[in-house]
């Protein structure tokens, strides 16, 4: 086992780096590492005892074997001892990127906010909307925060996020279960993903309506007697795709990014395009508002 120090860590990325002690280069460390050991973060000179491997690409870091100090935070970011004055909200912070925006109250000016700032003052992120207390200064290329804390965390939307609604019914009892059942899917997979859930649980979110999504389609192809060249049917399974390729892109990164309204937008316009589709192409049934409310 070899003693080492964590130079930088991003969850975001996946990946980081450690210092060894023995004099040897810089190692790798993957996301994998460190959850195996139970752990998510590792701030900039965390102390570990690791083993290490000499890989294709260099060393690298097979398994952590024990925590054995873990620095306080660096910056006093108690938000009591800030200047009241100097309070702002979120813009947007890419952990990936590393860096990110505050928009500061007093004068809407965009103050930059680096992820290393954020680690020396026990933070590892920013979500769009929190109101933030913080001390700034002219960097290089403008303001810049130095220390950072949250105050407040930015007002969330009660309530689901799709509610069933007279114009979604066809009056067909099977369908309109269906598209009950896909509704309550997208709303827990909204509603799952808003709250933080992790990656294991929101990829079984998405995977469940995906998986309702595809045995709908199949149904309504049979009852209402589409072949698979006809427009209608090649446009639903495209609608299908969008849905996959919206899984793939945001559960690329070992965690899924932090939900955001353009988010919520894409799952609410998604089920809904599909279900007014449907009904749009078949006769509404006699009785199918009244339908709607039970």
């Amino acid at each position: 086992m070899t003693k080492v120090t964590v130079k930088w860590y991003n969850p975001k990325k996946g990946f980081g780096f450690v210092r060894p002690e023995e004099g040897l280069p810089d190692a790798f460390l993957h996301v994998s590492a460190v959850e195996a050991r139970g752990l998510d973060r590792l701030p900039e000179g965390t102390q570990l005892t690791c083993t290490l491997i000499e890989g294709p690409k260099g060393w690298e870091v097979q398994t952590i074997d024990a925590v054995l100090e873990v620095p306080e935070p660096s910056c006093a970011a108690d938000p009591e001892t800030l200047n009241e004055g100097l309070t702002g909200v979120v813009k947007f912070f890419n952990a990936y990127k590393g860096f990110g925006f505050v928009t500061r109250d007093s004068d809407q000016a965009d103050v930059f906010v680096h992820v290393r700032t954020l680690e020396q003052c026990g933070l590892f992120d920013l979500v769009e909307g929190q109101t933030v207390r913080m001390t700034v200064s002219e960097g290089p290329k403008g303001l810049q925060a130095d220390v950072v804390a949250v105050v407040a965390e930015p007002e969330r939307p009660t309530g689901p996020l799709l509610r069933w609604r007279a114009a979604y019914a066809l009056g067909d009892p099977e369908t309109d279960a269906e598209h009950r059942e896909l509704v309550t899917l997208v709303n827990s997979l909204h509603d799952r993903w808003a709250a933080n859930a992790g990656r294991d649980e929101i990829a079984r979110l998405f995977d469940r309506l995906l998986a309702s999504a595809v045995c709908h389609m199949d149904r309504e192809d049979g009852r209402w007697g589409r072949g698979a060249g006809e427009p209608l049917a090649a446009s639903r399974w495209r609608w299908l795709k969008d849905m996959t390729d919206f899984r793939s892109r945001h559960l690329a990164a070992p965690r899924p990014p932090r939900f955001t309204e353009d988010m919520a937008e894409f799952l609410r316009a998604w089920v809904t395009a599909h279900i007014l589709a449907e009904v749009g192409s078949q006769p509404r049934v006699v009785g199918a508002t009244a339908a709607a409310g039970s």
